[in-house]
């Protein structure tokens, strides 16, 4: 059975209030290979340990599209119209813990849809982690990997916007 944790995204645009942070947690069971040699089963949790943050941005031509990208070591770009005018900005980080040593499945959707408070809403695309090709728990259990993507900023959405990255981690 797959587990899912649920990363809350948060992105200030320049009319925004204050932000806040959030985190999920989320868990469930299943038996890896070393757990049902040992008749135990361990679950694997997903933790989102630091929300994805854009900060605070602004679109200086409201006839011009651009975008905020946030790559999972923590760089940041902006591209056409948009321009980043502070605030927290940080890459997501998430922890998987389970059964030491184990290999593991992560999937995140390719794209999220970011809604304002005002009900307008935009794209968080091109999601990516900094996770090896094969995934496995450490000694200790844990795994901890970055995550980040691009924001894509036009006229419509403005405020704090939101979202949902679904992140599905299983035991291969």
């Amino acid at each position: 059975t797959p587990h899912r944790g649920e990363a809350e995204d948060i992105c200030r645009l320049c009319r925004s209030s204050p932000a806040t942070s959030s985190s999920a947690t989320s868990s469930s069971t299943t038996s890896s290979p070393t757990a049902a040699a040992s008749n135990e089963i361990r679950s694997l949790e997903v933790e989102i340990i630091q929300p994805l943050d854009f900060g605070r941005l602004t679109n200086s031509n409201s006839a011009s599209a651009g975008s905020a990208t946030s790559d999972p070591s923590g760089e940041q770009s902006v591209t056409g119209g948009v321009i980043a005018l502070g605030g927290l900005r940080m890459s997501g980080r998430v922890r998987l813990r389970g059964e030491p040593d184990a290999r593991v499945q992560v999937e995140l959707p390719n794209r999220v849809a970011m809604v304002a408070p005002d009900g307008s809403s935009t794209l968080l695309v091109d999601i990516e982690t900094d996770l090896p090709p094969v995934p496995r728990l450490g000694p200790d259990g844990m795994l901890e990997f970055g995550f980040g993507g691009r924001l894509i900023l036009s006229d419509g959405a403005i405020g704090q916007l939101q979202g949902r990255i679904i992140i599905d981690a299983q035991y291969e």
